[in-house]
């Protein structure tokens, strides 16, 4: 969302710095505002969005090391039952 809005807001702003109106741009004028809207556009989704991919990456890798470290307990803890088992089996 706030990529388009940003996208938005920047298109406008470089076309204000051209003194003509969108429907004045000519063909390569539009692509340049475009490509530099997209451009900045696509810089601030990454700035927004990368601390909130961080912390769900931090999230997720201690939720797989919490289940691997449920995993090693549980081996570590029926090892002696087991090994009850087979001295008496």
């Amino acid at each position: 969302m706030a990529k388009f809005a940003v996208f938005e807001v920047a298109q406008e702003k470089i076309i204000a710095t051209t003194g003509k109106t969108k429907d004045q741009l000519a063909g390569g004028e539009l692509t340049t505002v475009n490509l530099l809207g997209g451009l900045i556009a696509g810089m601030a989704a990454a700035v927004i969005s990368q601390p909130a991919d961080t912390l769900l990456s931090k999230v997720s890798n201690r939720a797989d090391r919490d289940e691997r470290s449920g995993m090693i307990a549980d081996v570590v803890r029926d090892c002696p039952r087991r090994a009850d088992q087979q001295v008496q089996g």
